[in-house]
């Protein structure tokens, strides 16, 4: 099995998406038996979680993950666009670009 079976779809709407889809790829050339966990939002960034099908190769999978981690609280979830991570009015950490930020807060606004 290899790892693109076990990865969750990825909508090329997300922001995201080109981030995971780079990282979805390069995981698969370093470890074609990869064993996918989650991937999610967790305090602004890309979370992902996954195991090595090999202890030699965890190093370069883990470090791959955490460089994408990285990039994504530099980019805005909503759109792609630069972005930095924000905190909404809910105590949610939302990593986005200017134009969303405000759109989180009008949307807020907006339940209240």
């Amino acid at each position: 099995m290899t790892a693109s079976h076990n990865w969750p779809p990825i909508d090329p709407a997300d922001g995201w998406a080109l981030i995971l889809t780079e990282l979805q790829r390069d995981l698969e050339r370093i470890d074609p038996d990869l064993v996918m966990g989650q991937v999610k939002q967790k305090f602004g960034t890309l979370s992902v979680s996954a195991e090595a099908s090999d202890p030699a190769l965890a190093d370069a999978v883990h470090g791959r993950i955490a460089a994408a981690e990285a990039l994504s609280a530099r980019i805005c979830e909503r759109c792609g666009q630069p972005g930095r991570i924000r905190q909404r009015p809910d105590g949610w950490y939302q990593a986005l670009c200017n134009r969303h930020a405000l759109e989180a807060a009008s949307e807020m606004e907006g339940e209240s």
